[in-house]
């Protein structure tokens, strides 16, 4: 085999080609790993098929993830007193930030 052909990307189903395309495209962004960004891509695709084949996957939309981490913050700001500060940073009403940390148990 010739390294031509052991670089060409293997037949796969037209998600996971999507998937790597995907995660190429991300990993190019960081100059840390621009330069394998493409093996690097199919290793972790490959990895995500091998667990996660045949089962339906529900992904979160990018906007409910970064709902969900700025909630984390959140809560990991929150020291008992501060939540009119945290509703300020975080652009929320107090009451928001009450709920999330209700939510988050820690109130």
């Amino acid at each position: 085999m010739t390294t031509a052909n052991a670089m060409k990307a293997p037949a796969w189903p037209q998600r996971l080609a999507e998937m790597e395309n995907v995660l190429s495209r991300e990993l190019c962004q960081h100059p840390q790993t621009r330069r394998g960004s493409k093996l690097i891509a199919r290793a972790l695709t490959e990895a995500l098929a091998e667990r996660f084949g045949g089962q339906v996957i529900y992904f979160p939309s990018a906007k409910q993830i970064q709902r969900h981490r700025r909630n984390e913050a959140i809560a990991r700001e929150y020291t008992g007193g501060n939540v009119r500060e945290l509703a300020e940073h975080y652009h929320l009403s107090e009451n928001q930030v009450r709920t999330i940390l209700r939510h988050q148990g820690r109130r």
